[in-house]
């Protein structure tokens, strides 16, 4: 595995269970060293390096807190954090319903996630990373997790990555992708440039399905006499101006099918 993660954006990264996300993110965060190779987080080591560790944050699934209070909890978390903003941390705290005095023992697993995914965006680390941390809240607390992880990346940029079985619910997201299969980096582009691998054609069923009959169809859904159905590959033009003479509408095709697509293209077990 080779690559470089470009400073100052959202990856996105994706893969079956066993694939190495974990361990990759791991090595980033200096919670293990290389088993082999190199890994360099501005340019250094990160293990045992106390310099790139305090610029960087990472939040795992099941979230390292300490047995004391909410309000306790994220003290100590700036303690370790030169960028920490004390004030939004609260802010955000108060937006999931944690309250300060709440004992970290008596919550739930999902105010647990929401109290892991408050300490991430506060830090302010250049490097945040987000492994599966909020799998335990429910889907409104997600997606107030999505709007201020956006718009506290748009006020204060860093580079941040986010491993995810939700792709759906992520992708919007994400300005590169990266796909791990079989421990082996399968992609690593620009999201646009993966959208760009396939289209969503759409209309009535019918004339969808005579005008996929010779491409690679790689998912589809179905509502009443109304067909959507992803293909991949590029569309030439003359097949394009083929699909608006015929009523179908052409348009970007999601992340998760093409992720379907390509790790069951590798042939691993599904």
């Amino acid at each position: 595995m080779s690559c470089t993660l470009a400073g100052g954006r959202i990856h996105g990264l994706i893969g079956r269970n066993g694939s190495g996300k974990t361990s990759l993110l791991s090595t980033l965060a200096a919670y293990r060293p290389a088993s082999a190779g190199t890994v360099l987080v501005d340019g250094e080591d990160p293990f045992e390096n106390p310099r790139t560790a305090a610029g960087t944050c990472f939040i795992r699934d099941e979230p390292d807190l300490v047995p004391s209070t909410v309000d306790r909890v994220l003290r100590f978390a700036g303690r370790f954090r030169p960028t920490w903003d004390h004030t939004y941390a609260q802010a955000l705290a108060a937006r999931f319903g944690l309250s300060p005095d709440k004992r970290v023992g008596a919550l739930s697993r999902g105010m647990k996630s929401a109290l892991g995914v408050t300490i991430g965006p506060a830090s302010r680390a250049p490097l945040t990373i987000f492994d599966e941390s909020y799998l335990g809240m429910d889907a409104p607390a997600r997606y107030t997790f999505y709007e201020e992880l956006i718009a506290d990346y748009g006020r204060h940029p860093r580079t941040v990555l986010l491993s995810s079985h939700l792709i759906e619910e992520v992708d919007a997201l994400f300005e590169q992708v990266l796909i791990l299969d079989g421990g082996r980096l399968l992609l690593h582009e620009d999201t646009d440039v993966l959208r760009a691998r396939g289209q969503t054609v759409t209309g009535p069923a019918e004339a969808v399905d005579r005008f996929v009959a010779s491409l690679t169809v790689v998912g589809e859904k179905r509502l009443g006499g109304t067909k959507a159905v992803t293909v991949y590959g590029e569309l030439a033009e003359d097949r394009r101006r083929q699909a608006r003479a015929e009523g179908l509408d052409l348009g970007p095709v999601s992340v998760q099918d093409l992720f379907v697509h390509l790790t069951r293209e590798q042939g691993s077990p599904r």
